[in-house]
């Protein structure tokens, strides 16, 4: 954690306070605090499918799932129901069958 506000206050200090950053965020000053926050929320729901080799995406709707450290369900990489796709989809499969209104859960 530490090493991480370290970076996080030095990026900060060397590109926020730049033109090019307050243009890229249309004038709005975004300052270490927001810039932690967004860190976070980035972070926490960052799937990283298919190992550590694999980079971590973001991945809309299946971060709407509840956090368990004994889930139901996991994310898994999907290259469709032939197989034959361009491969980089994914899937939230269920590790047993859920009953009605029972939440899905990832760890």
């Amino acid at each position: 954690m530490n090493k991480r506000c370290g970076w996080l206050h030095s990026f900060a200090s060397r590109h926020l306070a730049t033109d090019d950053a307050r243009a890229a965020f249309c004038g709005v000053q975004v300052d270490v605090s927001a810039l932690g926050w967004a860190l976070a929320a980035v972070t926490s729901r960052a799937f990283r499918v298919g190992g550590l080799e694999k980079p971590a995406a973001l991945l809309p709707l299946v971060d709407l799932c509840n956090h368990s450290f004994d889930p139901n369900a996991e994310v898994v990489p999907y290259d469709g129901p032939t197989g034959g796709g361009a491969g980089g989809g994914v899937a939230v499969v269920t590790k047993r069958t859920l009953k009605t209104g029972e939440p899905v859960l990832l760890s």
